[in-house]
């Protein structure tokens, strides 16, 4: 398809499999539909997927762009783009916000990204879930704004990069406790969850080496599970108090 593609299906009850790893399709408008899984082996340079507000309807989204140098995510309208179930994203680049803000709204909604690039969903409106990062190289840097209730983060090796690192990590996730595994982050950390509708919220964060900075903030308790190597400065803050457990 040489121009932009626009696919609708019944509200909450069609679904959209465009799932042939070898369709040539790059910037994609959705209307409405259930579950949609598009797959493209474009490689000319960046798409933007534009998925519909709470009318359309959508449930689980696959988007799997592995030739792609971005994909971009978002509403037209600059609204949220609304997923009741569970959201995967496969870019060979960057994945980003485009216009408007994902709304994963459901309950144990997850979300799964694999990128060649930075991975950067940081608007403040963000409803991410659960999410996964695949990162296909260590040399890049994940910015996530997540106000789910059931947010948390996990990231995972891959055959590009088989110590499942990052460079950099800046979370801000105000609803949700957060464990954060040893050696996951090498250059700078910040991690908040700091300033949403719970008080209890925890950092629990494993051994880290950063050749960067730490910055830590967590509504009820910091702790440490190995010992952390920071080589410029490091700002821990706890607003009930530094209750901080450190080997």
């Amino acid at each position: 398809v040489g121009g932009a593609t626009t696919l609708t299906a019944g509200a909450g009850i069609g679904d959209i499999s465009l799932d042939n790893p070898l369709n040539n399709i790059n910037n994609v408008t959705v209307i409405s539909g259930r579950d949609l899984t598009l797959k493209s082996a474009y490689n000319i340079g960046g798409v933007t997927i534009d998925l519909p507000q709470a009318a359309g309807r959508l449930r689980d989204v696959t988007i799997a762009y592995p030739g792609a140098t971005s994909v971009a995510i978002g509403n037209g309208a600059s609204s949220a783009a609304v997923v009741s179930g569970d959201l995967s994203v496969i870019s060979g680049g960057s994945i980003s916000n485009w216009s408007g803000y994902l709304s994963l709204n459901g309950a144990s909604s997850t979300s799964n990204f694999t990128a060649g690039g930075n991975i950067t969903l940081n608007d403040s409106r963000n409803y991410l879930g659960a999410v996964t990062v695949n990162p296909a190289k260590d040399a890049l840097s994940v910015d996530l704004y997540n106000n789910s209730g059931n947010a948390n983060l996990t990231i995972l090796p891959t055959a590009g990069n088989l110590a499942g690192a990052i460079t950099n990590l800046s979370l801000v996730q105000p609803n949700a406790s957060l464990t954060l595994a040893a050696n996951q982050v090498k250059g700078n950390l910040y991690v908040n969850n700091q300033g949403g509708t719970s008080s209890n919220n925890t950092l629990t964060v494993g051994a880290q080496t950063l050749n960067g900075s730490m910055d830590l903030r967590a509504e009820n308790g910091i702790t440490a599970t190995g010992d952390w190597d920071v080589h410029t400065t490091a700002n821990l803050n706890n607003t009930s108090g530094l209750a901080l457990g450190n080997k």
